[in-house]
């Protein structure tokens, strides 16, 4: 049962992006200046600015010491070090190359991080309008709308289709038992829409659905095949083999669609065509 709950542990815990930057690159450094790679992660574990990342870093040495490989340590950690990473420690291991794979590794990682950092941007803008413009409208279904409510009704007249259905949301924004229902909703929409993206053929399809949204799509087309480009860059640079370089590149992107796509390429690769 501990081994079980350790096992999860490794399998959940994250690291910052920019701590794991550092590390590499120091790495790099201390394995071209000579120091022993054990002695560089014990060293590099005490200098960690989060706690976490140097629990991983001391992890890893215990791994070391009982024989395992780098790649083989990092593994255990697949939210701090992707696929891609790993796969660059082995290849660095097979060539004895670990300074130079690990320095173009660090490298990767920064274009990496800057690429997501610019999606971010790019969307912090119209999610604001779109957040602000959600803000608007429920003040003015809890706020304004239901003062003109009780002038219609004291009319007596009929009132018109649309006017009946705004009035009908009107009810329901200012009900407090459809807030309550919307608090039990939201965590079942989260952990279903969670469940969902978990699944290879749900993810595709939508994400195949976000390519068609205005703004969203653009942005997320040319950052995945950047994060592709990137990667391709990586591991072709250290020696891996094409076939492996586009399915580790495919998996680096976040893009399901160029996962699939890197599998019918591999696959007509793989048969000659």
């Amino acid at each position: 049962m501990a081994n079980q709950e350790f096992e999860a542990w490794e399998k959940e815990i994250r690291a910052p992006r920019q701590s794991v930057v550092f590390f590499t690159r120091q790495l790099a450094t201390m394995l071209d200046s000579g120091v022993n790679l054990i002695d560089a992660l014990e060293c590099l574990g005490l200098q960690g600015d989060s706690p976490d990342f140097s629990l991983v870093i001391q992890t890893m040495v215990k791994d070391l010491d009982r024989g395992a490989s780098l790649s083989q340590a990092s593994a255990r950690f697949p939210k701090v070090f992707p696929s891609l990473y790993v796969n660059m420690a082995r290849v660095a291991e097979s060539t004895g190359q670990y300074s130079a794979a690990l320095a173009r590794t660090a490298d990767w990682l920064e274009r990496d991080q800057a690429i997501v950092q610019r999606v971010k941007g790019a969307l912090t803008y119209p999610l604001l309008v779109l957040v602000v413009s959600m803000l608007l409208t429920l003040s003015v279904f809890t706020l304004v709308l239901p003062r003109f409510m009780n002038i219609f009704l004291s009319l007596g007249a009929e009132l018109p289709f649309l006017t009946r259905v705004v009035m009908l949301i009107t009810k329901i924004a200012t009900n407090p038992g459809s807030w309550v229902l919307l608090g039990v909703l939201l965590p079942v929409m989260f952990y279903a829409a969670r469940e969902a993206w978990s699944d290879p053929a749900t993810r595709l399809r939508i994400f195949t659905v976000m390519l068609k949204i205005p703004i969203l799509g653009p942005i997320l087309q040319f950052a995945t095949l950047a994060r592709f480009c990137a990667a391709a860059r990586l591991s072709l640079a250290t020696g891996l083999d094409l076939l492996g370089s586009v399915a580790l590149s495919a998996q680096a992107s976040g893009s399901p669609l160029i996962e699939q796509n890197a599998i019918e390429f591999r696959q007509n690769l793989a048969g000659g065509l």
